[in-house]
């Protein structure tokens, strides 16, 4: 054959490879797309939410990695302590010893609260059940997890973690009925192994026993702060006396009111709390929507970790305390990210919302940067000035005082 035609041959296949070459790509990904577990496209097309869940970097699996490291290191830790109590002077088990890094049990819980459900749905996610060595470490930390609920007594967290489960189970029927019997299984083991550590093994070992108890049915002085909450609101109803400003007034039980909706109330006044209300109500049933009509267990475990939180937060400062706002924060964009329409895509953002949020951002930065170079050298002079002047509270607990002492 001449080497001409010989060329022409060669080169006409390759313009044909080429252009099928995209085709093959494409449904490729969208096969990849279809046999993942991850938030399916509609209608069969690749819509705008699974290009943001896909994209490099895979933004679920880098937050589930950051959030499973933390649930294992504060695991390892609770029961180092654990074990610690047998070789220690004390010669006593008690839980509320064996939380490091959390001034408060409940502090801990509420971290538990958002972390729990989000586990059971990683359990049966894509990239879990490839491995059975990965899973089964899953399923000790959330078993040992649920140990330390036990342990640590919070009536909250069994209150808003079964509240989510429930409210799941009875919305999507029989969807997720592995992850709720696999939580329910996690929940009783844990349940023995609460029983077989803190009663069993030290009553064994001749220890002595300072467990507290769940078993508690009054609000511990939370109608107090319910009604201070309910005058600050009737006297300030539209703009509220001011953000954490309910700690202005000084009372000797707690510096917020432990009721998420009267502390909105009392320091935004209620038009606004009446506004954040309509928003998150509405970004709670769109996710329900979602987990309803194209289920999968990450994006329930989801659901079902920010709803946990809301009921959480009407007994407890959820939307007090920095750690857990943190992380609420984190979950809620991710759920975000997952729900969203395919519509309304975060890249449809136009210059300007660009432009002001760069702004905002460089607000942030110079305010911090005023904190570190103006405030932070004579920090501790300044505290223990306010202290020896007022001579109260643990500073700087600025909601311990009333006033923050910048």
């Amino acid at each position: 054959m001449p080497a001409p035609q010989i060329l022409g041959e060669k080169k006409a296949r390759g313009i044909h490879t080429h252009a099928a070459q995209p085709d093959r790509q494409g449904h490729q990904r969208r096969e990849y797309l279809r046999q993942s577990d991850n938030y399916p496209a509609r209608g069969g097309r690749t819509g705008a939410l699974p290009r943001l869940h896909n994209s490099a970097g895979n933004p679920t699996e880098s937050l589930d990695f950051y959030l499973d490291s933390s649930c294992l290191v504060l695991t390892v830790q609770f029961f180092a302590f654990y074990l610690a109590s047998f070789f220690t002077g004390t010669r006593s088990v008690n839980p509320y010893l064996m939380y490091p890094g959390f001034d408060n049990p409940r502090f801990f819980g509420q971290f538990q609260t958002i972390m729990i459900p989000i586990m059971h749905g990683l359990y049966f996610h894509r990239i879990w059940q490839e491995k059975i060595f990965n899973r089964g470490i899953l399923a000790a930390i959330l078993i040992l997890q649920w140990c330390i609920v036990w342990a640590l007594a919070g009536r909250g967290v069994m209150l808003g973690i079964a509240a989510a489960f429930s409210i799941l189970l009875l919305t999507t029927g029989p969807r997720y009925r592995r992850l709720l019997l696999q939580a329910l299984l996690a929940m009783l083991i844990g349940l023995a192994l609460y029983w077989l550590f803190f009663f069993c093994i030290p009553s064994w070992a001749g220890l002595a026993q300072d467990i507290p108890s769940g078993l508690r049915f009054g609000l511990s002085k939370r109608d107090t702060l319910w009604l201070g909450a309910w005058e600050m609101i009737k006297s300030n109803p539209l703009l509220g006396v001011g953000p954490l400003h309910f700690s202005a007034v000084w009372n000797h039980i707690g510096a917020h009111p432990h009721q998420a909706v009267l502390q909105f109330a009392a320091e935004w006044g209620v038009p606004a709390t009446l506004l954040l209300l309509w928003i998150v109500a509405r970004a709670m049933w769109q996710g329900l929507m979602v987990v309803r009509t194209q289920p999968t267990p990450l994006d329930a475990g989801l659901w079902a970790a920010l709803m946990a939180s809301l009921v959480l937060a009407q007994v407890d400062g959820v939307f007090v305390m920095p750690y857990t706002e943190g992380w609420l924060a984190l979950i809620a964009g991710l759920a975000l990210a997952r729900w969203q329409q395919p519509g309304h895509a975060a890249n449809t953002l136009s210059l300007w919302s660009g432009y002001m949020m760069k702004a905002v951002l460089l607000l942030a930065v110079l305010v911090i940067a005023k904190i570190l170079i103006v405030d932070v050298p004579v920090l501790h002079e300044t505290y223990r000035e306010f202290y020896e002047q007022h001579r109260i509270g643990s500073p700087p607990r600025f909601w311990d005082q009333g006033w923050i002492p910048m």
